[in-house]
């Protein structure tokens, strides 16, 4: 028997919070570290810009400070992510029966890698070809770039997360596969119509007309897709038995 299934309800908040506090604790503590490394951070962080002749400035007085202070804030959320999902897995597993923890544990490991791997990609072969084309888009008509480092960290963070969310919408088919609402059977007939609505997201995700980087986003998420069905065909194989 679980001891865990026997607490009240207040019993259940009460250890709801304490993870929470947890997860806080260490998210203040990833913003606190990331600030005293901000400058390791920074220079991380210019690699997609670093083959371009490019100088990153700040026209207001407090721009730097708020700029590093919201890079430190989002390198809290970055390194968090799988402190909170593990916490959260502690949290409900206890409910939850002895086949459906290796399920669950099997999601949370899933989503953290897939996240991290958009991130990655994005960071890595995103990022640079997306800056090269603003820095080279009509070079010839004479106007100089002066680039704020707000503008484009703010544009560098948005694009890795929002890449990185992206690599997430296997675990939502998983899920629904998982509770029944769908089956392998449904994504391999509308195979064709995912394949369109796989390339319109890489498209406004990567906001660029190069038709190279688009197809490589699209190309990987279209692996994740053909993956996700492979893993459903086995779960379904398993709620069947």
């Amino acid at each position: 028997m679980n001891p865990d299934k026997d607490l009240s309800y207040l019993e259940h908040l009460e250890i709801l919070r304490k993870k929470i506090i947890i997860v806080l604790g260490c998210f203040i503590l990833f913003i606190v570290i990331s600030f005293i490394f901000i400058d390791k951070i920074i220079v991380f962080l210019k690699f997609p810009i670093s083959n371009l002749k490019i100088d990153l400035n700040f026209i207001k007085p407090q721009e730097k400070l708020t700029t590093y202070l919201k890079i430190a804030f989002f390198s809290g959320i970055f390194f968090s992510i799988p402190f909170a999902l593990i916490q959260l897995a502690n949290f409900v597993t206890p409910a939850l029966k002895k086949n459906e923890k290796s399920s669950f544990y099997f999601f949370v490991f899933f989503t953290i890698i897939l996240f991290y791997l958009g991130c990655f990609l994005s960071y890595r072969f995103l990022a640079p070809f997306v800056f090269d084309f603003f820095i080279n888009f009509a070079k010839s008509d004479g106007v100089k770039p002066i680039w704020t480092i707000s503008e484009y960290f703010n544009f560098l963070l948005t694009l890795i997360f929002l890449t990185g969310l992206s690599f997430l919408y296997p675990i939502i088919l998983l899920f629904l596969i998982k509770i029944g609402i769908i089956s392998t059977k449904t994504l391999s007939k509308f195979r064709r119509h995912a394949i369109l609505i796989i390339f319109i997201i890489a498209a406004i995700i990567t906001p660029t007309v190069d038709m190279f980087t688009q197809i490589i986003i699209g190309v990987v998420l279209y692996i994740l897709f053909e993956i996700t069905i492979m893993i459903g065909k086995v779960i379904e194989v398993k709620s069947v038995k």
